[in-house]
């Protein structure tokens, strides 16, 4: 089927922020544990963490044990992200063949957009870094709607910009929850084959199709 429209995830779909993340996680625990831990010990652990950051910098730095305030997870919070600032261009790429692909599609009269959950100020320094602004009609992040992924609403907040109706949309992505967002919202899904979560983690919500790279979409 040809799709009028095809959104995308950010972070392990088109661009491979895993070795920031790694690299952060990594300083952040330097910084409020004194002491040196491992990229490969980070990588170890990080995916069988909870998604949310306040719940992986409680296990990397807190040993799993909650925070014993807001203010103390946005001490730790606050380093992070200065990590991150300071470092992405170092660390941040497009998977191999994005950026032609997606320059075809919207040569092909495709719309393109992003749905992610990255916060918007690092979405957009991001997409700014790697030229991508210019290829993509719109972009919503979690600021965007009441609710986050797997909820439908920002897949269908970014459809309604774009004036295409769920049907006619594909949903690329590379976690269960951007597979069962779009379905949640009447689309199709896609899932990327270089993804890190465990293909049974799918089970429950099986993607319509998989990409094994990305010019596959063409």
């Amino acid at each position: 089927k040809k799709y009028r429209a095809c959104l995308f995830d950010f972070d392990g779909t088109l661009a491979n922020t895993v070795p920031l993340m790694y690299f952060c996680f990594q300083q952040t625990v330097k910084e409020f544990c004194k002491r040196d831990v491992s990229l490969e010990a980070i990588a170890a652990d990080y995916h069988r963490l909870p998604t949310p950051i306040r719940k992986q910098l409680e296990f990397y730095v807190n040993g799993g044990t909650p925070f014993p305030s807001d203010a103390a997870f946005e001490t730790v919070f606050s380093f992070y992200r200065k990590v991150q600032a300071e470092n992405f261009e170092g660390y941040v790429t497009l998977f191999p063949g994005v950026m032609a692909t997606l320059e075809t599609l919207r040569q092909r009269g495709v719309r393109l957009g992003l749905v992610s959950a990255r916060t918007h100020a690092t979405l957009s320094q991001y997409v700014d870094f790697l030229h991508l602004r210019p290829l993509m009609e719109v972009i919503v992040g979690p600021e965007s709607t009441a609710h986050t992924k797997p909820h439908p609403a920002p897949l269908l907040c970014a459809l309604a910009q774009l004036g295409v109706t769920p049907g006619d949309a594909l949903y690329v992505g590379d976690a269960p929850t951007d597979i069962e967002c779009a379905h949640a919202a009447g689309a199709a899904s896609c899932l990327v084959e270089w993804t890190c979560c465990p293909r049974d983690s799918f089970a429950a919500s099986p993607p319509t199709h998989t990409l094994p790279q990305m010019a596959d979409l063409l």
